[in-house]
């Protein structure tokens, strides 16, 4: 079992480049691991999953292009897509709620 857990609260839980890198990296690691059978994804806050993406941190100013915006939705893409098309069961834990994809 895995589990993945967005644990920003004052934030809302959001998306900043960092949190994105690591759930590309975490969906890359847990595609490939056999072993693993259940992945939950789950998060802290009792107001949002997540508040969506922090532009501030994902498009600073020197960075506001058209080809780092196409990165960062490909990035978002690839997590969607991976968790998805993932081998193992993942059950979505959010506010007393339960959603399982098989």
């Amino acid at each position: 079992m895995a589990v993945l857990s967005l644990i920003n609260t004052e934030t809302l839980n959001s998306l900043t480049g960092g949190v994105i890198d690591d759930l590309t990296d975490f969906i890359t690691k847990i595609k490939m691991d056999e072993q693993t059978t259940v992945l939950i994804m789950r998060a802290d806050g009792t107001k949002a999953i997540s508040s969506g993406m922090n532009f501030k941190d994902v498009f600073p100013s020197e960075l506001n292009t058209t080809a780092h915006a196409y990165s960062i939705q490909q990035k978002l893409c690839d997590v969607i897509a991976g968790i998805n098309n993932t081998h193992q069961i993942v059950i979505n834990l959010s506010f007393g709620h339960c959603n399982l994809q098989a």
